[in-house]
């Protein structure tokens, strides 16, 4: 049994927790929600973005708001850019986690990366290992990933939808471009680390998001890898390459969603 004491958080970061909803993810936003809700950590504000336009999103957002220990914003898509550069001057946090609707955190998630934070003040990116949760709510397809890789990162978006952005440097990135008019989180990953070095990245070594997938899809292909449509990653991608002044193409990887960067000598 781990022990877990908030008081050992000297300096408490503000975390904003933004949730991403699509038509198929609405309905698990409760489970999301009561994770939330379970948190050891509180210091945190969380924000419901809807990626498209459900027809049951306004019902939804009644209903959990409810449900919520804390108030829940809920807006509508309006891409990473417009929506960091509006909240320059209204919601501010000292860091932003993304998190799937209809995924779940233990109870100790928000904590293990508000103590790495405090501890670490150098640090502007964390990211955890993951497993999926099948039908019946059974942990399983553990994915223990490796500490900083940006050529992993370049084949697929390893590090996950639980990530923890500082807020000043996102905001930094969202000022620079207008190209972020959606919610591509792996666009938003590959732009938000091009700019740091090693040492401001930061793996923390155990299961902090259990992913929704049921067993024989979490058998068919890697789906808690994949948080967005594979075109939209591999424009990601190729936009990346670009920046970095990287010459070579984009093609498919061996297994599904995955990509190999094919270097000119």
């Amino acid at each position: 049994i781990m022990y877990h004491d908030v008081r050992e958080i000297r300096k408490k970061p503000k975390l904003v927790v933004i949730i991403l909803i699509d038509h198929e993810s609405i309905h698990g936003l409760g489970k999301t929600i009561q994770s939330l809700n379970n948190q050891l950590y509180d210091q945190f504000e969380t924000i419901c973005i809807c990626t498209d336009n459900s027809s049951g999103y306004h019902e939804v957002q009644n209903k959990h708001t409810i449900v919520s220990k804390n108030p829940v914003c809920f807006l509508e898509d309006q891409g990473f850019a417009t929506f960091f550069k509006g909240c320059s001057g209204g919601l501010v946090g000292e860091f932003v986690l993304f998190i799937n609707a209809s995924d779940v955190m233990p109870c100790n998630a928000l904590f293990e990366i508000a103590k790495v934070l405090s501890e670490s003040p150098h640090v502007k990116y964390v990211y955890s290992d993951e497993d999926t949760l099948d039908a019946n709510g059974v942990r399983a397809c553990p994915f223990f990933k490796p500490d900083w890789s940006p050529d992993l990162l370049m084949s697929f978006p390893y590090t996950g939808s639980l990530s923890a952005f500082a807020w000043d440097q996102l905001l930094q990135v969202c000022s620079a471009t207008t190209e972020l008019d959606s919610l591509n989180l792996y666009d938003l990953t590959l732009r938000f680390t091009e700019c740091l070095e090693e040492h401001e990245i930061f793996h923390i070594p155990k299961v902090l998001v259990h992913r929704s997938a049921t067993a024989t899809e979490a058998e068919k292909h890697l789906q808690f890898f994949d948080a967005g449509p594979s075109e939209a990653h591999r424009r990601a991608l190729v936009e990346s390459l670009g920046r970095r002044g990287i010459q070579g193409e984009v093609v498919d990887g061996h297994r599904r969603g995955t990509f190999r960067v094919r270097r000119k000598p």
